[in-house]
């Protein structure tokens, strides 16, 4: 059971142990970073309560067919790119109280539980208060502290970890067969998020992208503005040439404290950040890091990326000539 999800050995642990043990909770909360596979293993676990079968999905009943068809009536997943509100809840409630058709269960996903909006999270509290028997609803959270602890109280939690790189190397292989590809650098970039790791192996640009951080610091160092806004005027993946930046910062912080060349991301750039890691101390690069964090939530508000990587850019170039004069 659960073979199809990378890692977290715990976690499927106990979710065996509830369904052998016939043990469930009437909440569950899931709660770890983005990406790391939360909501992959949420689905499995929801076919398998839905099976006939229940203690293990057998994939041939109709309960099992319904569900891999995305059809299944017993079944929802709450998702909104924005905020789930009160009306989506209503929805849900609506959903539970009608008892199951296919199956001996009602399964509901929130996803990105942490959208709910307080109303919403109020709503549904009354729900987690007195749930129907047969109702089974799943939180997947990337950072509980927004979720209220009234809920938290309620659910039963389960914590996802960061994946080990090795795990996302022996995803990667088996997901894609291209040898010129370097597995062991997309999962340190992926950070243990297989989500991210298919993002990167998928882009056409990954090489492009991690020789920018190059050119934009020495550019930086350099007090080249006019090549700052080239570059910027020609990257169209932000937010990953944004996940660049910071590598190389850490990598110039690594640098800083030893010559422990084993925990380099830019590996192949070893001696452009020796050159560059003698032009900053780690205060200033704590501020980079501080602004590219902080222009990774305003573009996660919907600003025009293009012009807040212009002013990212710029703003670095202005704390390093500070920085400069200062020395």
């Amino acid at each position: 059971m659960f073979e199809n999800i990378v890692g977290h050995e715990e976690a499927k642990n106990e979710l065996r142990n509830h369904i052998y043990r016939k043990e469930l909770s009437h909440a569950y909360i899931f709660y770890g970073n983005e990406g790391i596979g939360k909501f992959s293993l949420a689905k499995e676990f929801s076919k398998s309560l839905l099976c006939d079968e229940f203690e293990e999905y057998c994939g041939n009943c109709q309960s099992c067919h319904l569900f891999d068809g995305k059809t299944h009536p017993d079944f929802r997943i709450i998702d909104s790119e924005k905020s789930i509100k009160v009306k989506d809840i209503l929805e849900m409630i609506d959903f539970l109280i009608k008892r199951p058709i296919v199956s001996k269960k009602k399964v509901v996903i929130i996803n990105d539980s942490e959208k709910l909006t307080n109303e919403a999270q109020n709503k549904l509290l009354k729900t987690f208060e007195e749930p129907p028997s047969y109702a089974v609803i799943i939180l997947i959270v990337n950072n509980p502290n927004k979720i209220i602890d009234t809920i938290k109280s309620r659910g039963y939690e389960i914590e996802f970890n960061v994946l080990d790189d090795d795990k996302v190397v022996e995803f990667l292989k088996e997901y894609s067969d291209d040898k010129e590809l370097n597995y062991s650098q997309i999962a340190k970039f992926s950070q243990g998020s297989i989500t991210k790791a298919i993002s990167t192996l998928e882009s056409d640009h990954f090489n492009q992208l991690s020789a920018l951080p190059n050119e934009i610091f020495s550019s930086i160092i350099n007090n080249d503005e006019y090549k700052l806004l080239k570059i910027a005027s020609q990257v169209s993946e932000i937010q990953e040439l944004l996940e660049f930046m910071l590598t190389w910062i850490r990598d110039i912080s690594i640098l800083k404290k030893s010559r422990n060349f084993g925990n380099i991301f830019n590996a192949n750039y070893i001696n452009e950040l020796q050159r560059q890691s003698n032009y900053f101390d780690i205060e200033i690069l704590i501020k980079f890091s501080n602004i590219i964090e902080n222009t990774k939530k305003v573009i996660s508000n919907h600003v025009n990326p293009a012009v807040v990587l212009n002013y990212c850019l710029l703003k670095i170039q202005e704390e390093y000539y500070e920085y400069s004069n200062r020395c």
